[in-house]
């Protein structure tokens, strides 16, 4: 399992708008078999639905990274409540930097931490979490388009469950 910042639900929280993806950096050390995603939300549960999805890096930027998963409406029914994204079938994954992407229906709050490990300590380059806006909720663009928004490292915590080939 890859932890983006440690227990699944500690820290503190931030929100995220309606009509904003916000994407996270994570990395993957070797070639690995995507099994879920996971996030939670701390606050603002009992309505709507959330996308998660799954960005390639496009050299050192999200900008123009191309979509891997896309997990269709995830349906929100409580506030501190885990939700799972499970591809239909296994996505395998190279070494390499890749993008969580989280697209709630209207706006929640998520538990974040600082990214652990700093990228730039493993990769030689600063990632940052970035944004960008959709005119409507629905399926994430094929591409990464412009981002809006450089927010830091302050950045949603994630639990990306993988298996390891032989």
């Amino acid at each position: 399992m890859i932890n983006g910042s440690g227990v699944l639900g500690a820290g503190s929280s931030f929100t995220i708008a309606a009509g904003v993806v916000q994407l996270t950096p994570v990395w993957v050390f070797r070639r690995m078999s995507l099994v879920s995603i996971a996030v939670r939300l701390q606050l603002g549960g009992g309505s709507g639905n959330i996308r998660i999805g799954l960005y390639s890096n496009n050299g050192n930027t999200p900008t123009g990274g191309l979509l891997i998963y896309d997990s269709g409406n995830l349906p929100v029914t409580a506030a501190d409540q885990t939700i799972t994204a499970t591809p239909p079938q296994t996505i395998s994954l190279q070494a390499g930097i890749y993008w969580i992407a989280v697209q709630p229906q209207v706006s929640k709050d998520f538990y974040a931490n600082q990214l652990l490990p700093n990228f730039s300590d493993l990769t030689g380059e600063a990632f940052n979490a970035s944004t960008f806006t959709l005119p409507a909720y629905g399926p994430f663009p094929s591409k990464v388009p412009r981002i809006t928004a450089n927010v830091g490292t302050f950045l949603i915590n994630f639990n990306m469950r993988v298996t390891i080939p032989q």
